[in-house]
């Protein structure tokens, strides 16, 4: 959270993160993948010493609504920069980003409660399945040698 805070807190890096997509290259393209490249290299040891500590059922959700947070994001992600015109006011855009974040979590959570996990139900009864198969067929190794 201190990260997205600076983000928005100081101008340099508001400019960076909210301001560059609309921009299509350049110097400001550069600068962001800069720094979100530092800002990557700085929040790693944070999350590596949370690997083996245990989490609440919400931290886990929120683990799981990650990738498809990841694969959902770009739609709006790209919408918001088709509409996006800074030199119509703070609030025009303020609403625009906030449909986004809106947009992007509901359509992660979609993703999350009808695709995927119904997915991984579905494997883990596949995989169920074909360890009690194994088991089946390979319960007397001596019968099957002759």
């Amino acid at each position: 959270m201190g990260m997205v805070s600076s983000a928005i807190a100081f101008p340099e890096t508001r400019g960076l993160v909210w301001m560059a997509g609309s921009d299509g290259g350049g110097e400001a393209a550069k600068n962001g993948s800069l720094f979100f490249v530092l800002t990557t290299c700085i929040a790693l040891p944070f999350a590596i010493r949370t690997v083996h500590q245990p989490s609440s059922a919400w931290d886990r959700w929120l683990g799981d609504l990650s990738f498809p947070l990841y694969l959902f994001h770009w739609i709006p992600r790209d919408w918001y920069y088709a509409n996006v015109d800074w030199s119509l006011g703070s609030m025009r855009n303020g609403g625009l980003l906030i449909a986004n974040f809106a947009f992007a979590f509901g359509g992660a959570i979609l993703l999350l409660q009808f695709v995927d996990r119904p997915v991984q139900r579905w494997r883990q009864r596949w995989v169920r399945g074909r360890g009690e198969e194994l088991s089946i067929t390979h319960k007397y190794p001596q019968e099957a040698v002759t």
